[in-house]
């Protein structure tokens, strides 16, 4: 049964816009009467045929015809931008909404106009009650649909908090003693006398009905403005723009919440009373505001009271990559429904339930539900964000249960996008050591080095396996058989490492949908914000490809690339056992001076992205999480003193053997203050380089992986095993990974070909 307009005619429609049988067929389905003109007639005919609503591209003129009627007319603009004018429309109370495409214009129609079904309204048992004003009020749900529900109020309720037009905010509903729909906004439309009582009608108004503000939103609390540049700063997330176009980094700025100024201690391209543009990246949002200089030298801003902020863009819809459905328990009627997946997110799923005759409001809590995507099925709880009135489609927010479900719908809409790439976390050992010695990964020389520590690191393998997806991942295509493979582990608390990355096959394809692939994921990871990757020198393609996209990440102050000399230094040599009289290990009352000597050789979005920090420094939370499948990941400290003071720093990682197979996750990086006295240099360097190596040798390790440069920490060549090697290493915030998912086009493999042996 069709809704009918207040005089008993059909809605009249003006369709000013393309008309397809299809759409058209949409809104006879609706029950509406469709007047297709062109639209310099638009007008004249939508006040002629006395229309409900218009369906035409914006024009100023309209708001003149729209406002000129006793009654409200729907416009639905047809286009991808708002207007002002209909902005201003909707601001001043009319009737305006905003489609992209012509399936979005039939569903707005729907909403506006009210149009559904008489027979979709289900009455509920007693047990179901309206929750209002905040838990004050509670009255009986009467009935329930997809668009609307009804509730019983007594005599004595004030008639006029539900009067026509009302809107009602924050209604709930519970059904026997369990809350199954939350934060519900309804439109009184109807009050009529029932028993001792009134019947309240309610019309549910969908998010999409105030969708005209734009994606930009404002922070006006100037303390929480304050808080979040600060936090900004730490995160080495900050930057500016002179009027000149010139980007400059501010990270390792200081807040000065009394003055409100924001300081840096170097200086700057600006002048004094210049206007700047600042920008900060954090989490999943962006904010910018506008400042002005107060001194060049040091670099001195002014902080603002407003930050205009900008959300995330949400990831692309994807098509499962075979029959997708989902299982739910409808939580008013308790029947169980499967409806099938038209699309999904990595946080939500499109589900057709067209044949499903049960009200599905906006704001209803579904429960737990099922999701079959591929392989077997994961679980979520969903909650209804949205009806497509045209379609029967619902929008769906889900929320993972468990951790490895989380993973397994990001792994799920990945490899949505690239049928023929799969996870790659149950291979064993074997058949990955195989691969990346055909792919030229691992050399002869490092296979050798290696071989003592095979057994450990295939149970290494096997452990990461268990994983829930919070600590590795790898990507492979693997038909007919394994021919490219890529994989990442959580080298810190908020960062990923790239690594293993060959491919067999021939062409650069495959190499750019693994780039692609574990870009995606990594990016939809939320504990994820940098990511670190790294290249040898000697492969001169490779260098060139990435060289030149870090160079471009680097003048945008997204990334930091460094070049680091890497040293196998033998644990059972005599240089292992030189007296080391200025070295001990590092307490947690030294984490301060360590901080502030690391923080004069590494920017601070590197000292950020590798927990340089004193709260984790010794990497204790991350090496909980990997002690949970048995494994280890932490870091030990040794220091130099010279005359009571710190200047120098070894920053020894010790994780499980096999996490990489050239072990740099067991890296121990060596720093020297840059104004410790040069005739020392060299000794404090060689003192700590002899310490690490005990200190490896203590834990099993056949050598140590020293990475500093060679003058400030000289080692002997008959301690060494194998040849020297530099690495170039990107550093960058993950918001970079969609520019880094391009780079696939350019590079065949980032570690592809070994380094060249170094001259002796």
């Amino acid at each position: 049964m069709r809704r009918l307009s207040p005089s008993g005619r059909s809605n009249v429609v003006v369709w000013s816009a393309p008309l397809d049988d299809a759409t058209r067929s949409q809104l006879q389905a609706l029950g509406l009467e469709v007047v297709p003109v062109a639209p310099e007639a638009a007008r004249r005919v939508a006040a002629e045929r006395a229309a409900d609503a218009v369906v035409a591209p914006w024009a100023d003129a309209w708001s003149e015809t729209l406002t000129a009627h006793d009654r409200p007319i729907v416009f639905v603009h047809l286009g991808p931008a708002v207007p002002q004018g209909l902005l201003e429309l909707v601001v001043a109370g009319g009737n305006g909404w905003v489609a992209a495409s012509t399936d979005e214009a039939c569903a707005r129609l729907a909403s506006a106009l009210g149009l559904h079904r008489v027979s979709e309204r289900f009455p509920v048992g007693e047990s179901a009650v309206v929750v209002l004003e905040q838990g004050a009020v509670k009255a009986r749900l009467l009935d329930c649909s997809s668009h609307g529900l009804a509730f019983w109020v007594p005599s004595t309720s004030p008639i006029d908090a539900y009067a026509h037009g009302v809107v009602l905010e924050g209604l709930g509903i519970e059904h026997a003693g369990q809350q199954v729909l939350v934060d519900g906004v309804v439109r009184v439309h109807s009050l009529s006398a029932q028993g001792e009582g009134f019947r309240v009608g309610c019309q549910f108004q969908l998010s999409q009905a105030f969708s005209f503000a734009p994606l930009e939103r404002e922070l006006l609390d100037p303390v929480r403005a304050l808080a979040t540049v600060a936090r900004a700063c730490r995160a080495g997330a900050v930057s500016l723009l002179t009027e000149q176009g010139v980007r400059v980094d501010l990270a390792g700025g200081h807040v000065d919440a009394l003055s409100r100024r924001l300081q840096v201690s170097r200086a700057g391209p600006v002048q004094p009373f210049d206007v700047v543009r600042c920008s900060a990246q954090l989490d999943d949002s962006r904010y910018d505001w506008q400042s002005a200089v107060v001194s060049a030298d040091p670099l001195t801003l002014r902080l603002p009271v407003r930050l205009d902020a900008y959300a995330r863009r949400s990831p692309a819809r994807r098509k499962p990559q075979r029959e997708g459905a989902l299982h739910l328990t409808h939580p008013l009627s308790g029947r169980r429904h499967q409806v099938p997946i038209v699309d999904f997110t990595p946080s939500g799923a499109r589900v057709d339930a067209s044949a499903v005759a049960e009200p599905f409001p906006p704001g209803l809590l579904l429960g737990e539900v099922e999701l079959t995507l591929d392989g077997p099925p994961l679980h979520a709880r969903a909650e209804v964000r949205h009806r497509d009135e045209a379609q029967g489609h619902l929008g769906l927010k889900l929320e993972p249960v468990t951790p490895f479900d989380a993973y397994r719908s990001r792994l799920a809409w990945v490899f949505a996008a690239n049928p023929e790439l799969s996870d790659g976390r149950h291979l064993e050992f074997d058949a990955v050591w195989e691969f990346c010695t055909a792919a030229g990964l691992v050399t002869p020389e490092v296979a050798a080095i290696f071989a003592p520590l095979a057994e450990r690191a295939r149970l290494t393998q096997r452990a990461l396996a268990r994983d829930d997806g919070q600590l590795f991942s790898a990507i492979v295509r693997s038909e007919p058989a394994l021919g490219a493979y890529l994989s990442a582990f959580r080298a810190y608390q908020h960062t990923w490492y790239l690594q293993h990355l060959g491919a067999t096959t021939s062409g650069m394809a495959t190499t750019a949908d693994l780039i692609r692939a574990i870009g995606e994921l990594c990016e939809q990871t939320p504990d994820a914000h940098y990511f670190q990757v790294a290249w040898y020198l000697g492969n001169p393609f490779v260098s060139r490809s990435m060289g030149a996209f870090a160079r471009r990440l680097e003048r945008g102050g997204a990334a930091v690339l460094r070049v680091r000399e890497h040293r196998r230094v033998r644990t059972d040599s005599r240089f292992a056992d030189e007296a080391t009289p200025s070295c001990r290990r590092a307490v947690p009352a030294d984490a301060p001076k360590i901080i502030s000597l690391l923080a004069l050789r590494e920017p601070g979005l590197v000292c950020q992205a590798m927990d340089l920090d004193a709260r984790r420094l010794w990497l204790a939370e991350l090496d909980t999480a990997y002690q949970r499948v048995g494994l280890g990941r932490r870091r030990e400290v040794l220091v130099s003193e010279h005359q009571g003071a710190i200047i120098g720093v070894a920053l020894c990682e010790l994780s499980s053997v096999g996490i990489n197979f050239r072990e740099l996750a067991s890296v121990a990086r060596l720093s020297l203050h840059p104004s410790a006295p040069r005739p020392l240099v060299a000794s404090l360097g060689r003192q700590l380089a002899a310490a690490a190596c005990r200190l490896y040798r203590e834990h099993d390790r056949p050598f140590a992986l020293l990475c500093g440069q060679a003058d400030e920490a000289p080692v002997p060549d008959d301690a060494l095993l194998g040849a020297p090697f530099s690495l170039a290493e990107l550093t960058g915030r993950k918001d970079v990974l969609r520019d880094f998912k391009r780079l696939g086009r350019l590079s065949a493999s980032v570690v592809a070909r070994p380094p060249p042996r170094a001259k002796r």
